[in-house]
């Protein structure tokens, strides 16, 4: 979806785990490559409740910055992004 119309954007993550919990993963038996905390970011338009924009990643800049980039990819006009405040929304905006 490109050049979508909305004005007011939210952006979250929602927190999971593969395999183990990151603290276990040390000691769990046989954890594969990759297990441990995963995060899942959202945008949502507050107006419409579309999810113009999803990643799967860290919670991180590394995965923020190309999450943000996507979803200034896909939107027509400038918006109010809104998020909780993770410092790597902040970094990936500017």
């Amino acid at each position: 979806m490109r050049n979508l119309p909305c004005k007011h954007v939210q952006v979250d993550e929602v927190w999971a785990f593969c395999y183990a919990k990151q603290k276990n993963v040390v000691t769990a038996r046989k954890a594969v490559e990759g297990a441990g905390d995963i995060w899942t970011g959202t945008a949502i338009c507050a107006d419409t409740k579309l999810i113009p924009s999803w990643a799967v990643g860290n919670r991180d800049a590394e995965t923020a910055k190309p999450f943000i980039e996507d979803l200034a990819s896909r939107l027509k006009n400038k918006i109010q992004l809104t998020s909780d405040g993770l410092k790597a929304y902040i970094e990936a905006c500017k």
